[in-house]
């Protein structure tokens, strides 16, 4: 792995902005659902249940991801959590990624860059998928108790 940081002439307009443009979303998807609650001054919006849920009756791993996205828009970190600590964890990184790399750009600062070898590439890959598995071990026996 190696992480090093790039000149801002340096071209680098992949994943960072992708990544900025995600957060930025989230952050509008959340306002604009807070809105339109309070606008129709309802409890809740009318949402589509999970698909998966429905005819397994065991929550999918994304299960409780709008509620999760909801009560960390309404600052409830440990609530967000609870819900759902996959969706928790990737949103706050993906915001706070997305700040950075904003940030970078409006000011002109050098920005880290992060590559990795194939051996680690797999390495991550399967961080990944434990990480997702775990998380719905947690959804399935944990969180529903």
């Amino acid at each position: 792995m190696k992480i090093y940081l790039v000149k801002p002439d340096q071209p680098t307009l992949g994943l960072g902005v992708i990544y900025a443009s995600i957060a930025l979303a989230i952050i509008a998807g959340v306002w604009l659902y807070q809105w339109t609650i309070q606008f129709f001054q309802a409890e809740h919006l009318p949402i589509l249940k999970c698909v998966f849920k429905k005819i397994t009756h065991i929550p999918c791993p994304t299960c409780d991801a709008t509620r999760s996205i909801h009560y960390l828009g309404h600052l409830k970190f440990l609530e967000s959590l609870k819900m759902n600590p996959i969706i928790f964890l990737v949103t706050v990184l993906l915001i706070n990624w997305g700040i950075i790399t904003l940030a970078g750009r409006v000011f002109n600062h050098r920005r880290l860059k992060i590559e990795f070898g194939n051996s680690e590439r797999k390495i991550l890959v399967l961080f990944i998928v434990l990480t997702i598995l775990i998380n719905w071990f947690y959804l399935i026996f944990i969180a529903r108790v």
